[in-house]
């Protein structure tokens, strides 16, 4: 599209946060939608960045605002969002992200 218009870059926003795949997408010219371990993979590198540079707290609430953005659509997306909410700590979250996406996908 840039060759085509002339444009000199395009946007993406917030639709990076509900398709992983967006920029592969982009680069490649893929039409594939995003698969679940796309969104596990999305949820555990953000936890990992966000621990190695804020404490526990900020890292917690940054979570439940995420979750909000990239749960939408998802199958029982909004009890993720139930279980995430009630966390009280980050280890509590982490361990509801897995029981979600372990119970939806046996065999990674």
């Amino acid at each position: 599209m840039i060759e085509l218009t002339g444009a000199d870059g395009i946007m993406i926003g917030r639709g990076a946060l509900q398709n992983p795949r967006v920029f592969r997408q982009i680069a490649t010219g893929a039409t594939e939608a995003p698969e679940l371990d796309d969104y596990r993979r999305l949820f555990e590198r953000f936890v990992l960045l966000l621990r190695e540079h804020r404490p526990e707290r900020l890292v917690l609430n940054r979570v439940k605002a995420f979750v909000g953005w990239v749960t939408k659509g998802l199958v029982s997306g909004a009890k993720l969002r139930e279980g995430i909410y009630a966390a009280r700590s980050i280890d509590e979250a982490l361990s509801v992200f897995d029981e979600y996406f372990d119970q939806r996908n046996p065999h990674p």
